[in-house]
């Protein structure tokens, strides 16, 4: 067996620099989390095991390095918040596995695309079928061509796919609530006080709270944001209000690539955090969701 003696040295070296510079503090954690890594606190560790966990450290770094370097592999070093999808194998035996093919290749752009085509060696061009831009990836048809698609309203198919299944079930949900609004209010034992009451309710989620709840959804017509909330041009894709509550609870829809997830959620709560502020005025309770 052959000994590397280089990366003891290696590893020697990074223990006693880490000694040297201290235990650092992780922003504004406490004393005992001073030294940590990733949220975790400190660790007393020997000499052995701090050698061992900077070898671990470094390999770590030669994989990142190596990942890199691959041209699709490297994906998901851009991935920022990345919400995994969990397949179960309930989804996997009952669902439809064109389905399940489609969201793995999306997902790690081995979709038949025009570029992923011409790397096969199976055409020659790999142009955009509609606005002829070329390196056509699997991200550029579903949300990349916006001269030809976005204009064709194709993207807009997509979102309103969505948008319905949301919309509808929390339809079912008003409808419910509405409908069995006094059997909520029974869940509190009799002779509680009013706070108490509206505590257990709020508990089951602020749907829980009225039975005036009334439903604004932006498909097959404009939204018109309710004037007596804020007057807005803007058009949030469901508003949810109770004029007995005071509420109202808007829900904006994006489905972003993985590496867009924080900028795209950022910048939808820029956009609304102005109607959100607006539409409260100090006298309305508002929820954004996006």
């Amino acid at each position: 067996m052959t000994v590397d003696f280089g990366a003891i040295r290696r590893a020697d070296q990074i223990v006693s620099c880490s000694s040297i510079v201290g235990a650092v503090a992780q922003g504004r954690m406490g004393v005992e989390f001073a030294g940590g890594q990733d949220g975790k606190r400190s660790e007393r560790l020997s000499e052995r095991k701090k050698m061992v966990k900077s070898l671990e450290v470094e390999r770590e770094e030669e994989y990142l390095v190596e990942a890199v370097k691959q041209s699709l592999q490297c994906r998901w070093l851009g991935w920022c918040s990345y919400i995994q999808r969990m397949l179960s194998w309930k989804s996997l035996v009952y669902g439809d596995p064109k389905l399940s093919r489609f969201c793995l290749g999306a997902t790690f752009n081995t979709l038949a695309s025009p570029a992923n085509l011409k790397r096969w060696g199976v055409v020659e061009s790999d142009e955009c079928k509609l606005c002829a831009e070329e390196k056509c990836t699997g991200s550029h048809v579903l949300s990349g061509c916006r001269s030809v698609a976005l204009v064709q309203g194709r993207y807009r198919y997509r979102h309103d796919s969505v948008l319905r299944v949301i919309a509808h079930h929390i339809a079912l949900l008003i409808k419910e609530v509405n409908g069995r609004f006094g059997e909520w209010v029974h869940f509190v034992v009799e002779g509680a006080s009013d706070d108490e009451r509206g505590r257990a309710r709020r508990s089951q989620g602020v749907l829980r709270e009225a039975d005036d709840w009334e439903l604004l959804v932006d498909l097959g017509k404009q939204l018109q944001f309710p004037e007596h909330i804020a007057r807005s041009s803007m058009r949030p894709d469901i508003v949810v209000y109770s004029p007995s509550l005071k509420t109202v609870v808007m829900v904006e829809l994006t489905v972003p690539g993985e590496a867009r997830f924080a900028a795209s959620q950022e910048r939808k709560l820029d956009k609304y955090q102005g109607l959100s502020v607006s539409g409260t005025d100090g006298k309305l309770s508002c929820w954004l969701l996006r």
